[in-house]
């Protein structure tokens, strides 16, 4: 029932949903930061002067990777994973614990329906509503997914009594905003559906680049010595690495998972949970079911495969000595000891990170903070096609590099400098042209083709739209958006700037919402409406109330502890 969830296989709980995500308000709280001061217990931690054990502290940690599953459908012990949703386990379980204070001082009392009522529906929702005997899912979910990871039904019972107890918190707290009258939802709707039919016209900066031939030497090199920081080559590292590829492993992948399972008939199975249409090309189009099935087994191996590359750095690994700070040397001897070739990475900054390397952008800050004295990462990175462990090889300090090294692209900035200075003279005459001929009534239309430009019409959009599908490049449709919100139509909007040049807009007219959209939309849109205002509503008094705590809770260990990190276990 439980059984096919895979670490890198996060398709097969696209059906799990968040049942109350409010909690993550205290969670990702910028105000999270433990003011206080009171008695303690033994530990130093306390809530509300109640001092906090050890028991109590690991089960707020239980209740944490509880709702990192029902969330993502994996647990965060995954290194990888808990990385990747920024997952930080004394965060994590201080939000439980401030959230169960929370119900205590507010005297929520969470009856055993609620709770079963919570149960049911995220057991449905795991088993993607394939079952209906609660009892035996339940028994389930305690085998396949509990115990596995170091949990018990007591630990899922006191979860499922904290998250009803916020359902009910978010009800109360959050009443207010369910008091939106149907008049006032009708306002709003109209308001965000009103659809703008609207042009634009673009000077687009490179029209004007062929026409700038002259580069006068005094003005190239004014603007070198501008632009000194921008030519500037910023500081960069040089890395040393091993790399323990997927393909490897790949037959041995295959070997295990044919060994322990059999590979048709758990195909079979993940490709039947899904609709057929589910699976798809990179290009977004459905797989036929003999080519979802093929990817669906690639999946499988790949992942099998990524087990058993990691197992072998993790056992590369265990050749350092760990009681002293390992050199760039030992490195390099430990990798001859295991015959393994040591490569050299080309110099990347932060910003580009290494351009030989297909590495997870994480990792990126990660490897750029390594440093000489403490050259080595034990910590293997994973990647698209393997594993690596790197080492530092050299720091290279930035540089400024001469005119001659950097003439060319000076050059090309120049170019588009004066380009675009010319787009905007185009632009300013053109405006003043623009609004005296329609202060005049003449036609906007005509006023562009008159001055030999071509209008960019607008498909008409609405405050909620999504897209315009022909902007011109880096205008944005909020911008656009926001200019037009208030303009009167027949108006135009002053000129902006964006990258590539200078445009401005023409609101034509506004139109209104369709009424048979509205009747038919309006009754969704009201009780989404009251959900929305009911949550923030919500939001804001619990993450009041949070802050009134006093509390001196455990502080998060990041960045540097993830980066080093104990030594990962195979």
């Amino acid at each position: 029932m439980f059984g096919t969830i895979r670490k890198h296989s996060t398709w097969m709980w696209a059906i799990i949903i968040v049942v109350v995500v409010i909690s993550f308000v205290i969670y990702f709280s910028p105000d999270a930061r433990y003011h206080v001061l009171g008695r303690r217990g033994k530990s130093g931690f306390h809530v509300n002067n109640r001092p906090i054990s050890g028991p109590e502290y690991e089960d707020a940690l239980n209740e944490a990777k509880l709702q990192f599953f029902f969330r993502y459908g994996t647990f965060p012990d995954r290194t990888d994973e808990m990385a990747r949703q920024n997952f930080h386990p004394e965060e994590a379980a201080n939000s439980r614990l401030l959230l169960a204070e929370l119900l205590r001082q507010m005297n929520i009392q969470v009856g055993i329906e609620a709770t079963l009522r919570l149960r049911d529906e995220l057991l449905t929702l795991a088993t993607g509503g394939q079952t209906r005997d609660m009892a035996a899912a339940l028994n389930a979910f305690e085998e396949q997914v509990l115990r596995k990871n170091q949990l018990s039904l007591l630990d899922f019972e006191r979860f499922l009594r904290h998250e009803a107890g916020l359902q009910h918190l978010v009800e109360l707290c959050g009443i207010a905003g369910r008091l939106t009258t149907p008049q006032e939802a009708e306002a709003i709707f109209r308001r965000e559906h009103e659809e703008l039919d609207a042009a634009l016209v673009y000077f687009n900066a490179s029209n004007y680049l062929a026409s700038i031939t002259n580069f006068p030497p005094e003005a190239i090199s004014q603007l070198y010595s501008n632009r000194l920081a921008e030519y500037a080559i910023p500081e960069r590292v040089q890395l040393v690495y091993v790399h323990f590829p997927l393909t490897n492993f790949w037959s041995q992948a295959i070997t295990n998972l044919t060994r322990q399972t059999n590979m048709t008939a758990l195909v079979a199975s993940i490709y039947s949970r899904q609709p057929t249409n589910f699976w798809k090309d990179k290009d977004g189009n459905p797989l036929n079911e003999a080519d979802a099935k093929a990817r669906i087994e690639k999946d499988l191996i790949e992942d099998q495969a990524r087990r058993l590359a990691m197992r072998a750095v993790n056992e590369f690994t265990h050749g350092f000595n760990l009681e002293k700070t390992n050199t760039l040397q030992d490195f390099i001897a430990l990798a001859a000891r295991s015959n393994l070739t040591v490569h050299t990475a080309k110099p990347f900054d932060l910003l580009e990170g290494p351009s030989d390397l297909k590495l997870p952008e994480r990792a990126i800050p990660v490897l750029y903070r390594l440093q000489p004295e403490d050259p080595v990462l034990i910590n293997p990175i994973p990647a698209e096609d393997g594993a690596y462990l790197f080492a530092l090889k050299q720091r290279l300090p930035r540089e400024i590099p001469t005119l001659d090294a950097v003439r060319n692209k000076v050059i090309e900035d120049y170019k588009h400098e004066q380009a675009k200075a010319m787009a905007k003279l185009r632009a300013d005459i053109f405006y003043n042209t623009l609004t005296n001929g329609l202060a005049q009534g003449q036609n906007f239309t005509q006023i562009c083709l008159d001055n030999g430009l071509l209008p960019i019409v607008l498909p008409p959009f609405s405050r909620v739209s999504g897209e315009v599908t022909n902007l011109p490049p880096a205008v944005t449709l909020n911008e656009v958006r926001n200019l037009l919100a208030d303009l009167a139509p027949g108006n135009v909007t002053a000129i902006r700037e964006s990258q590539h040049g200078y445009w401005l807009a023409f609101l034509r007219q506004r139109l209104p919402v369709d009424e048979n959209k509205l009747k038919k939309e309006l009754p969704v849109f009201l009780a989404n409406l009251r959900e929305r205002r009911q949550n923030e509503a919500a939001n804001e008094f619990i993450s009041r109330q949070y802050r009134n705590i006093p509390a001196r809770l455990m502080e998060s260990s990041r960045t540097d502890a993830t980066a080093k990190g104990p030594r990962p276990k195979s």
